[in-house]
């Protein structure tokens, strides 16, 4: 059995499995005060796994097994890197807490090291840092097995939270940073070993406050979106290389009831990158001044905006994001899936002094950790979004939330996923995340230095925390900016 601190919650559901297409599916749950480990189910060619979410964090976790025997362990599912890696045995320090459990190579009949040492990373969380060695071994998910996948134990992890499943492009894999060729990753071998027909994978995050979601490898779910479902080329980096989930984000309104005011002007586009491990999402500094003077939001020296929860959960108000230009798409997101409950020290909610209940905005300024622009889960949960690695293409559409029908689609080569023409009216070059070089670690408050140390005594190295000075009945909010810090792409 695993073990989690107690200010993580995970939970897990039994999925059943549908007959016939060849899809491989993920549930999400959120369920509050309990813990209890994923069990796994297959049926003819529909392999369900289940993502469990630690509402606190507002992660999104899948259980997988590693090699044979099988050791199991919890990873975060990123859309923004391609690598799978997990503690190893003695690898944490105490900033990287160690949720998910351990794989131990010595334990597996079946693992091949193939690179000691040759692993390493950073992701845009301050002060991040994760190095190991390289493997082969089996995963399983949901008793759908990929064999001699390449993946990676960590020797030494520093201010991460668990371990990653990365399902993005080979190019962005940590070794091509450091000079090296892309490997096959998990969506490759999906494919090359017959699991899948199609490097594609559907995302469904749902309501902040509901237990299920889905996310579909290899297919989508008609029943889980409204509208058509529309398609954006993904964006290449500044040397033309496609890495990163990266669209042209184009226009941001406010609705408020019959009140549409847009705030963006008419020339607005921006590189954005869909990130299912980022828990906020981070946009200009000027769109995040114009929501905070809105409505009434209290900001840190950290850039983390607090208001009051019955303000942001208004039903009335959505966030309306704009894709492609004049003839794209719109994601009416609403406001309460920007709203993040927040507790103080002792597990209560925390209140302003007038008694209203605190809810922390899931929006971030860009500067406050100098990372690119990333619509992460606060914006994904508004949207259903169908990436395809094949045709370097995402689609997206309304959401339905809480679908209790299915309808899942089984993608093939020839399928054209979105209706219409892809919208290919704006380009935009995506140049932040690849800037950095290996070793850049951004410089934000918390960041961990070289020189700085790992003691085991210190719990909250690396970790920044957030105070609301004056405005609270408690002081401060210990932990809160992980939400913020959480943005899980690789830094080259």
């Amino acid at each position: 059995m695993l073990t989690m601190k107690t200010a993580v919650v995970l939970t897990a559901l039994l999925s059943s499995a549908l007959a016939d297409p060849k899809v491989v599916q993920m549930e999400v749950e959120r369920r509050p005060s309990t813990q209890r480990m994923a069990q796994l189910s297959k049926r003819d060619d529909v392999a369900n796994v289940t993502l469990s979410n630690a509402i606190f964090d507002g992660l999104y976790f899948v259980n997988v097994t590693i090699g044979r025997p099988p050791q199991m362990v919890q990873l975060q599912l990123d859309t923004g890197s391609s690598d799978i890696w997990f503690f190893g045995p003695g690898s944490c320090s105490s900033s990287s807490q160690c949720r998910g459990g351990e794989y131990d190579p010595s334990e597996s009949d079946t693992v091949e090291i193939i690179g000691r040492g040759d692993f390493f990373i950073r992701y845009g969380t301050p002060g991040s840092r994760v190095e190991g060695d390289y493997i082969l071994d089996s995963l399983s998910i949901a008793n759908v097995t990929v064999q001699n996948l390449t993946m990676a134990y960590a020797t030494r992890a520093r201010a991460v939270t668990t371990g990653i499943m990365g399902i993005g492009f080979p190019e962005n894999e940590a070794i091509v940073a450091l000079g090296g060729d892309p490997y096959p990753n998990i969506m490759d071998l999906l494919v090359e070993q017959d699991l899948i027909n199609t490097r594609t994978y559907s995302l469904y995050l749902n309501d902040l406050d509901s237990k299920y979601g889905t996310i579909l490898f290899g297919g989508y779910d008609r029943a889980r979106f409204t509208g058509p479902l529309r398609t954006l080329p993904i964006q290449p980096e500044s040397d033309g290389v496609i890495r990163s989930m990266t669209v042209a984000w184009t226009s941001l309104a406010i609705t408020d009831g019959d009140d549409t005011t847009r705030i963006t002007s008419g020339s607005f586009a921006e590189a954005a990158l869909l990130d299912s491990g980022s828990t906020m999402s981070l946009i200009p500094d000027e769109l995040f001044e114009e929501i905070v003077d809105r409505f009434d939001v209290i900001t840190d020296s950290q850039g983390l905006g607090f208001a009051s929860c019955e303000t942001l959960e208004d039903d009335d108000l959505t966030l309306d994001f704009g894709f492609g230009g004049e003839d794209g798409l719109t994601i009416r997101a609403p406001m309460r899936q920007f709203s993040l409950p927040v507790w103080d020290i002792t597990g209560d909610p925390l209140e302003f002094t007038n008694g209203e209940r605190v809810c922390q905005l899931g929006l971030m300024p860009q500067s406050a950790l100098g990372l690119p622009i990333i619509l992460g889960d606060t914006f994904l949960r508004g949207a259903y979004v169908v990436y395809d690695l094949d045709n370097q293409q995402i689609s997206m559409a309304q959401i339905v939330y809480n679908a209790v029908d299915s309808d899942i689609v089984e993608i093939t080569e020839e399928d054209n996923i979105g209706e219409g023409p892809v919208i290919t009216g704006v380009s935009v070059t995506q140049t932040a995340t690849g800037a950095p070089a290996p070793g850049y670690e951004p410089t934000s408050t918390g960041s961990v230095s070289e020189s700085e140390s790992d003691d085991d005594d210190d719990e909250d190295a690396g970790i920044p925390s957030a105070q609301v000075p004056g405005l609270l009945k408690s002081i401060g909010v210990t932990g809160i900016s992980m939400l913020a810090g959480m943005a899980l792409f690789a830094l080259r």
